[in-house]
């Protein structure tokens, strides 16, 4: 008797087993389809707040949010450097030259956001209609990184992904665990690839925004003119200037996107501070900072106020 007890304690012992097993993938399915509503319902809700503080604020409503989000880990970051700082595992003097060094970049990123050069466009008398259009003398805005922070968010991505593979299944492969152990966002390879990266998409999303054939053809089609350039030589003309702007933009790029590392290897600064001092993180605070001022500037101006400041322009891209 004592071995069909067993047979059916072992087959009831299946049957719960198989039981567990089914709720356990059940809940989790469950779980991962609440997160992925939960993740999309809050989304959109953030798309739309955003969108109503652009209609009725002063624009750049999910820049707002985003910058709000980094903002609001400053006072943690801060936290943990200073823990540090009276465990003793960082130098005061070192803390010091990090944040002199941080003003420094912060003013670079200024400088370089409102740098521009401006091509003087003339254009001659014409008529319209029965309306007779006098001369204009105006000018087209380059701006020294007209990409933004687009080139750092794309490169990030693209050495990203071969990363997250490589190190979820590189256990198993020999080759994937050497290119995760060889790609870590420390390492000298993984920087120089960043760093190339940058460069290439600087160039690639400059020429797709600001395509030089078709702003020349616009020129002529209005009757503009470029002084000392001959009308059929005008794409010639841009393309070398935007080719000589984007390579000093991009490597400036490249000079942010590096920061932290250098920050986390040189100084041993933790990682939650040391991101919020270079890379996409700074370049949005200062970018949204800049266009937010910029744009409550022409909203007093608008109104026959004063403005911010008395001295000084503030020029928005979105302006």
């Amino acid at each position: 008797m004592a071995l069909p007890e067993f047979c059916c304690d072992k087959k009831y012992a299946q049957s719960i087993s198989r039981s567990v097993e089914n709720l356990l993938s059940m809940s989790l399915l469950s779980f991962t389809l609440l997160a992925m509503l939960t993740v999309t319902t809050g989304t959109m809700f953030l798309m739309w707040m955003g969108e109503q503080i652009t209609k009725r604020g002063i624009g750049n409503g999910i820049s707002l949010l985003i910058f709000a989000g980094i903002v609001a880990r400053l006072p943690d970051a801060l936290w943990e450097l200073g823990g540090r700082v009276r465990n003793g595992d960082l130098n005061l003097v070192f803390v010091v030259v990090v944040f002199i060094m941080f003003i420094a970049v912060v003013t670079l990123v200024i400088f370089e956001q409102q740098g521009q050069r401006k091509i003087t466009v003339n254009y001659a008398k014409r008529v319209v209609g029965r309306k007779m259009y006098g001369a204009q003398n105006t000018y087209i805005p380059f701006k020294i990184n007209p990409s933004g922070v687009i080139p750092v968010i794309f490169a990030s991505s693209i050495l990203t992904f071969p990363l997250q593979i490589a190190s979820t299944i590189g256990g198993n492969v020999a080759w994937l665990a050497a290119v995760s152990r060889v790609l870590t966002p420390r390492g000298v390879l993984y920087n120089v690839l960043y760093v190339i990266l940058i460069i290439f998409f600087a160039y690639f999303y400059t020429q797709v925004t600001l395509n030089p054939i078709e702003i020349a053809k616009n020129i002529r089609e209005n009757g503009g003119s470029i002084p000392g350039i001959r009308t059929e030589k005008i794409e010639e003309y841009l393309t070398k200037i935007l080719n000589r702007i984007v390579l000093p933009g991009s490597l400036y790029l490249a000079l942010i996107a590096v920061i932290p590392t250098f920050i986390q290897w040189a100084f041993k600064f933790p990682s939650s501070i040391s991101y919020l001092m270079g890379g996409t993180s700074l370049l949005i605070l200062v970018g949204v900072d800049l266009d937010t001022m910029s744009q409550i500037e022409a909203h007093l101006k608008m109104h026959h106020h004063e403005g911010l400041t008395k001295r000084g322009r503030l020029r928005g891209r979105n302006l």
